[in-house]
């Protein structure tokens, strides 16, 4: 069965999808964390069979180990 996996989308309200993909087809993932002092947002950069490589928001958070958290919540839906 396929399982799809969404990632949310910005300025929406919570549990909003942006974007759906089949994790079998992840080819690459890089976490990226931008720290604007007041607050964490995280990025995935990934690279799926046939798109090409993209960014995609996951989320604000109000600290780096949030956002670690929250990078570690998006691997665990992957498997």
């Amino acid at each position: 069965m396929v399982q799809l996996v969404w990632l949310p989308a910005k300025g929406r309200p919570p549990g909003t999808a942006a974007f759906w993909f089949n994790p079998d087809h992840v080819i690459a993932l890089t976490p990226r964390f931008n720290d604007a002092g007041a607050s964490v947002t995280l990025y995935v950069r990934m690279k799926l069979q046939g798109l090409p490589e993209g960014d995609y928001w996951l989320g604000d958070f109000e600290s780096m180990s949030d956002a670690d958290t929250g990078w570690q919540d998006f691997l665990a839906r992957l498997t």
